[in-house]
């Protein structure tokens, strides 16, 4: 009777060993996809956080700094301009207006 005592309990043994079998296969999968999941995750979190940082507050900041740049440049060009207009007025009026003899110095 010992011998068929023990066909049940090694046929009990089997079945939970490929049952066990099936969930560890089952639990290395689901690691698996949800490690690639995570990395995904992160990827995209690491690449549209900046992109939206960028977006939201950076963007207009550095429009409104070329901008800027853009008026101080344009400002530069008109004083250059007018500074140059100025150095040929005193050029012209410089050449204008006759040489008066220094009287300090004595003729010979």
């Amino acid at each position: 009777m010992s011998g068929m005592d023990e066909q049940p309990s090694l046929r009990e043994i089997y079945r939970l060993a490929r049952e066990n079998n099936m969930m560890l296969h089952s639990m290395r999968r689901r690691a698996f996809f949800t490690g690639i999941v995570k990395v995904i995750f992160y990827i995209l979190i690491l690449v549209i956080a900046p992109l939206y940082v960028y977006s939201t507050y950076l963007q207009p900041f550095i429009a409104n700094l070329q901008q800027t740049m853009n008026q101080v440049q344009g400002t530069n060009a008109q004083a250059q301009a007018q500074l140059n207009g100025f150095e040929h007025i005193v050029k012209q009026l410089a050449s204008s207006i006759p040489t008066i003899p220094s009287i300090s110095q004595p003729k010979q």
